[in-house]
């Protein structure tokens, strides 16, 4: 596989920046790792002022002693191959393999890379936090595996940290990190150093950059400025690299997350209790944590109402009402099937808006392919069914009484039609709702027996004098709700005379 240009500068950084292994890149990008080798093999560069000592090439032992003759045949022909130059060479004794002399070319045909010397920046208290993301691959959940990205943020006095982990790195992601950040470090650092991504810089064709207007505004509202990096200079915002590194090094190994709120849990612990206690690198005798309490007074103070901004995408509710995003499907009303709808978004709800009304609200999900249902939704499906309204029930009332799955199961299992003790459930659904109905199977389901008058004897025991559910009158279609029952006193069976 021939890797591009983007991705050999990938694997560059990753190596030489973040400190991934030969073995961790070649199974991210699923190539061999001679692949790798090559990757991160130095480029051409000129050798003006390079002291001739050290342009000695590091071929094999073996082939030492024929350096001279190979660097002969390089000088006469420097596109000659591996097998020609073999040939070659066992003329003259050798008895090594192709591999050896392929080593011996390389290294004669490589050129060393030049180290360029930098200077030490110096920054004042307050005036400067560095802010990179850091792509974490799929990280194992429970079950499942999540892509997962990492948002660092580094005061560059003081050394604090600020990480927290996405699932996505879009605009309004971005500034909810931010956000977090600055309630994190107790107040707002005068300037933020980013590198040149499309959510920050949109072009940066002249010295001047061109910011994205939406972060921008941002940044305005909080009271920052945006400086960008020059293209391809990781070292302006070393500081911010060797964090990520070390957290990498330091957090992240050996270590189980029940979900991405668990993994944030840990992390934002950690960067308390271990991170800040770490020795500050200018003067060892402090700690990252002390001087970072000194750089807080540095800071400019936090609005008085912290923003958050939340991240919306369109969808379309099909004829089965739940909005598909990110994985998941949450309930909508039946009413808005086939409407256009907005799903807006933050870390811990999604909000289902249309017309500048919001018709539903949930606790968002990270789990794969999970359903998150209001239980007032699976309820109001069964007025839009008239037909086939047994089955429409006895699925709304699985999925609102999870005891009642097992119940089911049950019936079927001995061969009895369902039909009729759905009906009795559903009446029983509206009068003591889902809860007490749900505990009520489980100790029906610990008794053994299927008789529907012990399940009712059971919930009389639990409330002798049950209120009618609030949700009864939006349960039957209009057809069935037209359609009245006439009571007959049964007393009158037992005298003959009447």
């Amino acid at each position: 596989m021939k890797l591009s240009s983007k991705q050999v500068a990938e694997i560059n950084h990753l190596s030489k920046v973040e400190g991934w292994s030969n073995y961790a890149l070649s199974q991210k990008y699923e190539v061999h790792h001679s692949t790798i080798e090559r990757a991160l093999r130095p480029k051409d560069q000129p050798l003006d002022d390079i002291p001739q000592g050290s342009l000695e090439p590091a071929v094999p032992d073996m082939l030492a002693p024929f350096l001279p003759a190979l660097k002969k045949i390089v000088d006469d022909e420097d596109k000659i191959r591996g097998p020609r130059v073999l040939e070659l060479l066992k003329k003259k004794g050798f008895q090594g393999s192709i591999n050896t002399v392929r080593r011996g070319l390389r290294a004669l045909r490589e050129k060393p890379r030049l180290q360029q010397a930098y200077t030490k920046r110096e920054v004042l208290p307050g005036a400067e936090a560095q802010v990179d993301w850091a792509e974490l691959g799929k990280l194992r959940f429970a079950d499942e595996q999540m892509k997962v990205y990492l948002l660092v943020i580094v005061l560059s006095w003081s050394r604090d940290i600020y990480a927290h982990a996405f699932t996505d790195m879009k605009g309004p992601t971005l500034c909810r990190g931010h956000a977090y950040a600055f309630k994190h470090f107790g107040g707002i650092p005068s300037t933020c150093l980013y590198d040149n991504m499309k959510t920050v810089v949109i072009k940066t064709e002249t010295k001047l950059a061109c910011f994205n207007e939406n972060f921008l505004s941002f940044a305005t509202s909080y009271g920052f400025r945006l400086r960008n990096c020059n293209p391809r200079q990781p070292q302006e915002k070393g500081r911010v690299e060797r964090a990520i590194r070390y957290m990498r090094e330091s957090f992240f190994p050996l270590r189980d997350f029940l979900d991405l709120r668990d993994l944030n849990a840990q992390l934002h612990a950690w960067l308390k209790e271990v991170s800040r206690q770490r020795r500050w690198p200018d003067e060892r005798k402090f700690s990252v944590g002390q001087q970072q309490e000194k750089e807080q007074d540095h800071l400019h103070p936090l609005p008085v109402e912290l923003w958050f901004p939340k991240g919306h995408v369109e969808c379309r509710v099909h004829k089965i009402p739940y909005v598909h995003f990110q994985t998941c499907k949450y309930s909508t009303p039946p009413a808005l099937v086939g409407h256009m709808v907005r799903v807006v978004y933050d870390d811990e709800t999604v909000e289902i808006w249309e017309a500048n009304k919001m018709h539903a609200s949930h606790k968002r999900s990270y789990r794969r392919g999970r359903y998150i249902e209001c239980k007032q939704h699976v309820l109001e499906l069964a007025k839009h069914h008239s037909r086939g309204f047994s089955s429409t029930k006895q699925s709304a009332i699985m999925r609102l009484v999870p005891e009642s799955v097992e119940f089911f199961k049950a019936i079927k299992k001995k061969g009895m039609p369902t039909a009729q003790p759905t009906r009795f459930l559903f009446e029983l659904l509206e009068v003591y709702g889902s809860e007490r109905l749900n505990h009520a199977l489980a100790a029906f389901k610990r008794s053994g027996s299927l008789h529907m008058d012990s399940l009712k004897r059971i919930l009389k025991n639990q409330d002798p004098e049950p209120k009618l559910h609030t949700i009864a009158p939006h349960l039957l279609p209009s057809a069935i709700k037209a359609k009245t029952t006439i009571h007959q006193n049964l007393n009158q069976y037992s005298d003959p005379t009447k």
